[in-house]
């Protein structure tokens, strides 16, 4: 996952079409390419990558609710397996899953959604952005 947000940020719009041409539009293998740049020797080496990417700006398209949905889910995937507690703020999230609720992107996520009733704290924040 640390390997994967790195490569997510230093990895502009021409870079990511050169690099899904070149793995003839194979996700799986555009993926392993992009990972294999990014992930170290050690974990100690992939987390220093990842440091050294955390002020870069770029992205393979501006759907920036999309790169803040990658940091927000996968940062939960690297705190659950440390153990850690991490609660994003309420207004990234809402931010994600209105992106979410309106664009299939890596997954079907609008499709998944349709007809789905959502109950949450905010739950009148969430119905505004679903609609």
């Amino acid at each position: 996952m640390v390997a994967h947000l790195s490569a997510a940020a230093n990895t502009g719009r021409w870079a990511w079409i050169r690099s899904i041409v070149a793995a003839g539009f194979n996700p799986a293998e555009h993926n392993a390419r992009l990972l294999s740049r990014y992930q170290g020797r050690t974990p100690e080496e992939t987390l220093a990558n990842f440091r050294d990417s955390t002020t870069i700006t770029i992205a393979p398209t501006k759907d920036y609710p999309a790169c803040l949905g990658e940091v927000i889910v996968h940062g939960q995937d690297i705190a659950e397996l440390r153990g850690l507690a991490l609660v994003p703020e309420r207004a990234a999230l809402l931010e994600v899953a209105r992106y979410f609720a309106q664009k299939d992107f890596a997954v079907n996520s609008r499709t998944l959604v349709n007809g789905l009733l959502l109950e949450a704290e905010a739950a009148e924040e969430l119905r505004h952005c679903m609609s």
